[in-house]
């Protein structure tokens, strides 16, 4: 398969995902590309969301594989609507059109904060946009402090990288300084946040952190 073909495959995701930006600045919705490894702890960041933020936005989630059905039960046991961009046993990388279909099937409304929960591993194609606003990477502490520099191209191209499961650092070899070392060096202007799903300890910073991105957002002040 030539390049060119990959380079037109690209091109027209592209324009899907301006297109699905257009769709959200019109609903007023904001939509956040959750990536990571199975197991990294995506669909526990997104419950924990809604807690800490219930009340204040309306958290939706698209849920980017079909095989998730258990992950879609556990978001929709706690009142957040949730749809899944594929149907049937689909596997690959997630695209803008998959990603647009299921939007349009979702309640959006002002302050609505859609998270898409993306099944693509690590080293998955990172030129597929999906017409989000932001990217946010959540890694384990079980995948070590190295993983930025083995899968490069995945953690430079996120704005957000949330250190999950924090309360297992005492019984790791996992080193915070390392880990950060590793991030720079591939992405130096990426955030990073330190949380542990399980006890609560540092959700207060990833609320105080989607606050403030949504209150820098185009839409917050167009309201």
């Amino acid at each position: 398969m030539g390049s060119g073909f990959w380079e037109k495959r690209i091109e027209g995701n592209r324009k899907q995902a301006e297109e699905n930006k257009i769709f959200l600045t019109s609903r007023k919705a904001i939509l956040f590309n959750l990536i990571g490894s199975s197991g990294a702890g995506k669909t526990e960041v997104i419950r924990r969301t809604h807690e800490i933020l219930q009340g204040r936005f309306f958290i939706q989630v698209v849920q980017g594989s079909a095989a998730a059905e258990l992950d879609m039960a556990r978001l929709q046991a706690v009142g957040i609507t949730s749809c899944a961009a594929r149907t049937g046993r689909q596997w690959g990388y997630l695209k803008a059109g998959e990603v647009g279909a299921a939007l349009r099937r979702l309640p959006l409304s002002p302050g609505s904060l859609v998270f898409i929960e993306n099944p693509g591993e690590l080293f998955s194609p990172v030129d597929f946009h999906l017409g989000e606003h932001c990217r946010v990477l959540v890694h384990s502490i079980a995948e070590g402090d190295d993983t930025p520099a083995k899968f490069p191209r995945a953690y430079a191209g996120v704005d957000l990288v949330i250190l999950n499961k924090i309360d297992l650092l005492p019984f790791s070899g996992f080193s915070r300084k390392r880990f950060t070392a590793h991030l720079r060096q591939v992405n130096p202007d990426a955030e990073e946040l330190a949380l542990s799903c399980r006890t609560g300890v540092g959700l207060n910073h990833w609320r105080d952190w989607l606050l403030k991105f949504c209150g820098e957002s185009p839409f917050e002040e167009s309201g």
